[in-house]
């Protein structure tokens, strides 16, 4: 039997959770701006740097087309 994987693209600033993060703009040292270029809002609003790749790999990426649309309560683990 045959196995298929399908690659589906996760762009960073298409996924409900993510918002740019706050820069300033007389700062050119990366490390030394307030947060990461993305933010992930997902656990509580808490806002965490991340990167393109950790969002393009992330398994609760949404569009921002699913924001109205909930998982049924059985679903839902601690955490979310």
């Amino acid at each position: 039997m045959g196995r298929l994987s399908i690659a589906v693209e996760q762009p960073i600033g298409g996924c409900r959770w993510s918002r740019p993060g706050h820069r300033l703009t007389c700062i050119s040292d990366e490390r030394d701006q307030p947060e990461n270029l993305w933010v992930c809002l997902r656990r509580a609003g808490k806002r965490r740097g991340v990167s393109e790749y950790e969002c393009a790999v992330c398994a609760y990426w949404e569009t921002e087309s699913t924001a109205g649309v909930r998982e049924p309560a059985s679903r839902l683990g601690k955490g979310h």
